[in-house]
């Protein structure tokens, strides 16, 4: 991932202004971390925007397309990001799972529970190179 951007997503995810939501980018009453990215890019490169609907990709043929579970890849091609979930530890964990938390009650996956902005950049500065 782009150094750079990381510093500005863990500082924005660090700074209070956003209330954070689990279950999509934007819910209208928050973002998860991945929401705060895609949000950063928006006010960077004044592409896209936030809609009911999540965040709006394109529009084709008078079509709007959205986006408001995963981050766009357009967005993880900005940051510079490996894979658009985030994904970390080998591909283990990925940082929509650390932002939502993940219980389950099958053997063959760990539970985890729900991280705040402030762990979820501790956790990115931990893992920069491998986002």
């Amino acid at each position: 991932m782009d150094i750079k951007i990381a510093k500005i997503w863990t500082t924005a995810l660090r700074s209070g202004k956003y209330k954070q939501c689990s279950g999509a980018l934007n819910n209208g009453a928050g973002f998860c971390c991945l929401g705060v990215l895609t949000d950063l890019y928006i006010d960077e490169t004044k592409d896209g925007e936030w809609s009911d609907e999540g965040y709006l990709l394109d529009e084709v043929d008078g079509y709007r397309n959205y986006e408001n579970e995963e981050l766009p890849a357009k967005v993880a091609k900005w940051a510079g990001m490996h894979a658009t979930g985030g994904e970390i530890d080998g591909g283990k964990w990925s940082l929509a799972e650390y932002n939502d938390g993940r219980q389950t009650s099958d053997p063959r996956f760990d539970n985890l529970e729900k991280h705040s902005f402030k762990e979820i950049a501790d956790i990115i500065d931990l893992h920069v190179g491998a986002l």
